[in-house]
């Protein structure tokens, strides 16, 4: 077995091509505008929550590559790897959009309608006022 001595293992680290900061200034612009318009959709119509919903998860997912791609340094990964990762990644979305696609498909939860997911929670009903006073109140005369 041939040992690698320290100038070839030096050498093989040099095949990279250092890109620099630009880069990464391009990449936190692209994210910054992403974000922006992420952040406008609080100001969007009501009656556009379909329309909204489907920019916030294309804008989820295209912000998601940019940080693998150029942070997590897939970029220069095998195509296997590549694969691998983002077919879970794909996977974990279309799970997601079904999942909440379900939600606002199917409102009506079998109860008559009188119940849906977008509900607010209900609130929670005040105990009745006690008709006795508690017990060390009594023998102390009330309190005063």
């Amino acid at each position: 077995m041939a040992a690698v001595t320290p100038a070839e293992a030096h050498a093989s680290h040099d095949d990279h091509v250092d890109h620099g900061d630009g880069l990464y200034w391009k990449v936190f612009g692209a994210l910054f505008v992403l974000t922006a318009i992420e952040v406008s959709t609080e100001w969007w119509p009501e009656d556009m929550s379909a329309v909204t919903a489907t920019v916030l998860i294309i804008l989820m997912t295209v912000k998601f590559i940019i940080v693998a791609m150029f942070f997590m340094h897939l970029k220069g990964d095998a195509p296997i790897l590549k694969f691998v990762f983002f077919f879970g990644a794909i996977a974990a979305v279309a799970l997601f959009m079904g999942v909440f696609g379900a939600m606002t498909f199917f409102k009506d939860d079998g109860l008559g309608g009188q119940y849906t997911f977008n509900d607010p929670p209900y609130e929670r009903p005040m105990p009745p006022p006690p008709t006795d006073l508690p017990p060390i109140i009594r023998e102390t005369g009330g309190g005063h």
